[in-house]
């Protein structure tokens, strides 16, 4: 029997999901079960509030398969071409979908560090037109 990637408990974050979803990049949340059988065995608890209300409102995905979910404490490496890898060779990730997540980190960083001014907001319409049109990229 396969060993499974991630348990109960261990402190995950999102790093591929469907277009709709695309806000959840980055996200982080707790393993709270999972069921094997399942083609998305892993259901995560949401550390923000606001997010896990969605879910239990049933408008917010909260099941994921093993290669949209990394640990928290996993680095993250390019390797060249077309997938970067979370710690894992096995499990690549497009890297339009990397550099949209780190796209949102650098907003995040933007918010929580710099004076918010015109020239910040200028940057980051910029930064979100880029993630934008990464979903263009085929």
């Amino acid at each position: 029997m396969a060993k499974n990637k991630f348990n109960v408990g261990d402190k995950v974050k999102v790093i591929k999901v469907l277009p709709e979803y695309e806000r959840l990049l980055g996200e982080v949340g707790e393993i709270k079960d999972v069921d094997t059988g399942y083609q998305f065995p892993y259901e995560i608890k949401y550390d923000k509030a606001e997010l896990e209300e969605e879910v239990e409102g049933g408008w917010l995905q909260s099941l994921f398969a093993e290669d949209e979910l990394a640990l928290v404490n996993d680095k993250v490496f390019y390797t060249g071409g077309d997938v970067v890898v979370a710690n894992d060779i096995s499990k690549p990730v497009l890297i339009e979908e990397y550099i949209k997540l780190e796209i949102k980190r650098i907003i995040e960083l933007i918010d929580e560090e710099l004076p918010q001014g015109r020239a910040t907001s200028m940057v980051k319409t910029k930064l979100d037109e880029a993630r934008l049109w990464l979903g263009e990229v085929k």
